[in-house]
């Protein structure tokens, strides 16, 4: 399928490597010379805190810098007018793309590829920290770097070579929702994103490793929001082969007159309504499946050839025919530094699962199962601008003076969720267990599933399993319990009875994750306990950030959220722990029995119990970093209502 005398025919050498047991594939040009090692290019991993070597870990999410941009469109008054002083009003169009090249301290200078009309820009460079996955890394280049004709016909001396030096920095991630050009040159993929290596033979040479960029990017948008593309400080020199500039030109004027309409049409493309080929009876379930449909409407709009779309088909195909396995859990040894060979494991190996060591300790790539129980109730309601702090204390509905100011206000609960829980985790499968009296308009109807959508993972490499049930009465272990007596909320049976339902619940919940796990082999590391009415006001912390064992107690920590600094409802809400202590805190139900307090209890005060009990574990609140409430519907009057 691949012409001769085509820069497409790398296409064969990527599956050469792939059917070899390649687990990184990094492409470069003949005339770059590197300034580093390799594997000093990839970012680091470290084993332990001091440690200094990098290692080829694609499978682990990393924070770092990574661009952002305001996504509305909105009208601003500026006064900038020369001749007088009546207000200009400029429309600030939705930012699309960004000039990398521009924080690395060449604001002048352009990549092949980007949109000419906005060349001139000066585009606000927005930085935030941000948990990635860098499934694809681009490198610069000093010297004689991958910029087009016209900034070469305009701005250099052709009997002279150019030689730009970018400053270093630390990497910086593409955020969802802008696309950037990158190019061949110099540029690093980890196994997860060899779907991503062949390279289209219907565009000219100068044109198609940007078209393949641009098509992987918004690709990376329907894995996991972590998966992104990343950039990096100069890590080879370019002494450019001899060129004609005005022949670049030629062949470059599909990136002149497209670029920017693509970046237009693949921002606007959805799997299932995208181009005509099977419109409406497409399976996009199927990530694969999701590749071969871009590539077809890319056809369809004119961008490439119908020959492409086939290229990749086959492509994809090969590589499956060559044992690659596409599931985002990949994980591969270490590669020692200064060393060239990529050490690798056997690819006819198929368990996925498989933990390769890592300095004599096992690697798990991290994947967080969450746990939900309680009633759905406000998902769908809009979070208010302030929530009230609240004591623990049997009077729950009393307000206090103090009110937190809410950075959500007008979304609703699920959508605070997903954008400051979900978006911040690295790979993860919610589980949710809903019981139901079906007594109440709020309740849903038995086996309605259709109240868990609203927390249906944006990504479809991360699932949602939900279960809505009958619920009944918890008499074992008996209300009647001794214990109970001295139960903060002794008075009220109904209380009571919530407090087991809300105990069977989380059991219930980790039986479902117990099961999934049995069934489809997936290992998770770390597992948090969730409630549907839960509203973060900062963004949840990357899991690494966490602290899971107490150096100085020698105990395993569960962090949880208290009422003593937060709002209303039972305690207990939130907690997040790794798999073995986590256990212990879901399945507690089953030690109430023997539970003894001399004083006055809660939720939370029996989970102590429980946790120090079966696991040595200990429970610590109010984690600065993890900031989370609970929002009550606000036509909620009566204790009982659900």
């Amino acid at each position: 399928m691949i012409p001769y005398r085509n820069y497409g025919r790398k296409t064969i050498g990527y599956l050469y490597a792939i059917q070899h047991g390649a687990q990184i594939i990094y492409e470069t040009d003949d005339d770059n010379e590197l300034i580093s090692s390799i594997e000093e290019q990839v970012l680091a991993l470290n084993v332990e805190p001091t440690s200094k070597n990098a290692y080829f870990l694609p499978g682990h999410s990393q924070t770092l810098n990574s661009f952002t941009s305001n996504p509305f469109s909105h009208t601003r008054a500026s006064d900038i007018s020369v001749n007088d002083k009546t207000p200009t009003y400029l429309t600030m169009e939705e930012q699309i793309t960004i000039n990398p090249y521009q924080y690395f301290g060449q604001s002048t200078v352009w990549p092949r590829g980007y949109p000419v009309r906005l060349i001139g820009d000066e585009t606000l460079m927005n930085i935030s920290l941000s948990t990635v996955r860098p499934l694809i890394q681009q490198g610069l280049a000093n010297g004689d770097p991958d910029v087009d004709a016209i900034f070469r016909l305009s701005r250099t001396n052709r009997h002279r070579r150019i030689n730009i030096q970018f400053q270093e920095k630390p990497p910086v991630a593409v955020s969802h929702g802008l696309l950037v050009p990158f190019n061949s040159q110099n540029t690093l993929f980890h196994y997860d994103a060899f779907w991503a290596l062949w390279i289209p033979t219907t565009t000219t040479f100068r044109v198609c490793d940007i078209w393949r960029g641009y098509f992987v990017q918004r690709l990376l948008w329907e894995l996991e929001p972590q998966a992104t593309l990343t950039f990096h400080s100069p890590s080879v020199f370019q002494k450019r082969n001899p060129h004609n500039y005005l022949r670049d030109f030629e062949d470059e004027l599909q990136l002149y007159t497209q670029a920017e309409k693509l970046i237009i049409f693949l921002r606007k493309w959805s799997c299932s309504h995208g181009g005509s080929y099977l419109k409406g009876v497409r399976d996009c379930s199927e990530f694969f499946n999701k590749i071969f449909f871009l590539a077809s409407d890319m056809a369809e709009a004119k961008f490439w050839e119908v020959k492409d779309v086939w290229l990749c088909r086959a492509f994809l195909i090969d590589m499956i025919k060559n044992g690659y396995k596409f599931d985002l859990k990949h994980v591969i040894s270490p590669i020692k530094s200064g060393t060239a060979v990529i050490q690798t494991k056997n690819n006819t190996t198929s368990n996925s699962n498989i933990n390769h060591e890592i300095s004599g300790k096992q690697f798990v790539p991290t994947r967080v199962a969450v746990c939900i129980s309680g009633q759905p109730r406000t998902l769908n309601t809009v979070v208010p601008p302030v929530l009230p702090f609240m004591t623990v204390h049997p009077r729950v509905y009393q307000d206090r003076s103090t009110w937190r100011t809410s950075v959500v206000a007008n979304h609703t609960t699920a959508m605070n969720i997903q954008s400051f829980l979900f978006d911040r985790l690295p790979a993860f499968d919610v589980f949710m267990y809903v019981s139901t009296r079906e007594k109440h308009n709020r309740e849903p109807r038995v086996n309605d599933t259709s109240i868990c959508e609203p927390l249906r993972p944006r990504s479809s490499s991360n699932h949602l399993l939900c279960s809505v049930v009958k619920e009944v009465d918890i008499t074992n272990p008996s209300t009647n319990l001794p214990i109970f007596n001295k139960y903060a909320y002794a008075t009220d049976m109904r209380l009571r009875q919530g407090l087991l339902q809300q105990l069977n619940g989380l059991l219930q919940c980790n039986a479902m994750r117990k099961e999934y796990s049995r069934k489809s082999g997936i290992k998770y590391t770390h597992w948090i306990r969730l409630r549907p009415d839960d509203v973060f006001f900062e963004s949840f912390p990357s899991i690494a950030d966490i602290r899971f064992f107490d150096e100085i107690t020698q105990k395993p920590i569960v962090t949880f959220a208290s009422k003593t600094e937060c709002c209303c409802g039972n305690e207990d809400w939130f907690g997040v722990g790794t798999k073995e202590t986590m256990d212990a805190y879901f399945d507690r139900i089953n030690v109430l029995e023997q539970f003894n307090s001399s004083s006055a209890w809660t939720a939370e005060t029996f989970a102590m119990y429980a946790l120090n009990k079966t696991v040595q574990a200990q429970l610590i609140s109010n984690n600065p970093m993890i900031q989370v409430c609970i929002s009550k519907p606000p036509d909620r009057k009566y204790v009982g209502e659900p």
